[in-house]
């Protein structure tokens, strides 16, 4: 832990060292960034303006990087592995230099996006990808996230439970590994804690499993799944009345 975060600082201090180098004039760095504007996780859309008006501030502000300008280089990655794979591609054999890499969204994206960065002496610093699997310094380094991962939020979600001293509880998941990995890991605090856990796995048909899971009774339910099969999946809990409303 201690030597990946030496590592980043080691690199910013470098940074900070050519931005003093370079006040006579303006130079510009080129940061690749990777949203997903398309896919199963579509929030590249609200994530972009706030990437954006951060770094116009950053420009703006002489004192910050004297002599630089940041530019960023928008990818859509579609949250798709292979799409991504083409992006990188493209980009390191470009003639513009990449400083660092921000993204991507999507989990199963970052992960191919932390285990190549580094190959080519890049940073990867991602905004909201929380998989377990990112976890792994010696898999990942030179990888940085400014969320939790999932393992993490899930003593938060049990302490919930036992807060309100919920004994039984439901679980509808996704079969994508960023959503098994997190189930499998808070069964395991579940079982701990006493809690029963009942867990409704699914890969298309999640129709059947919302049927399944309203003969179980469920009262409190965990869902793991991503924002465009979660739409669907709140219209048909509508649809079969899992949920009833008290006014």
């Amino acid at each position: 832990m201690c030597i990946h975060r030496l590592a980043f600082l080691l690199f910013l201090h470098g940074l900070a060292s050519l931005f003093v180098l370079g006040q006579g004039r303006v130079k510009n760095l080129h940061i690749l960034g990777l949203f997903p504007f398309r896919g199963a996780f579509d929030a590249g859309h609200g994530i972009r303006p706030a990437v954006e008006l951060a770094i116009e501030y950053v420009n703006k502000n002489s004192k910050v990087l004297p002599g630089y300008q940041l530019n960023l280089v928008v990818n859509d990655t579609e949250c798709n592995s292979g799409k991504v794979v083409e992006i990188l591609t493209e980009r390191f054999c470009s003639t513009t230099t990449l400083i660092t890499i921000l993204g991507a969204g999507c989990s199963v994206v970052t992960e191919v996006v932390a285990e190549t960065a580094y190959l080519w002496n890049l940073i990867s610093i991602s905004y909201s990808s929380s998989s377990t699997t990112l976890s792994d310094q010696k898999q990942f380094p030179g990888f940085f996230r400014v969320t939790v991962s999932e393992s993490q939020m899930n003593y938060a979600r049990v302490a919930i439970v036992n807060h309100y001293k919920w004994t039984r509880v439901a679980v509808l998941y996704h079969s994508d590994s960023i959503f098994t990995k997190m189930i499998n890991n808070i069964k395991i605090l579940m079982d701990e804690n006493n809690i029963m856990i009942k867990r409704f796995l699914f890969k298309k048909d999640y129709r059947s499993r919302l049927r399944e899971l309203k003969k179980f009774d469920a009262r409190i339910i965990i869902g793991g799944f991503y924002m465009d099969i979660g739409r669907q999946v709140f219209c048909e809990v509508s649809i079969i009345e899992i949920i009833s409303y008290c006014s």
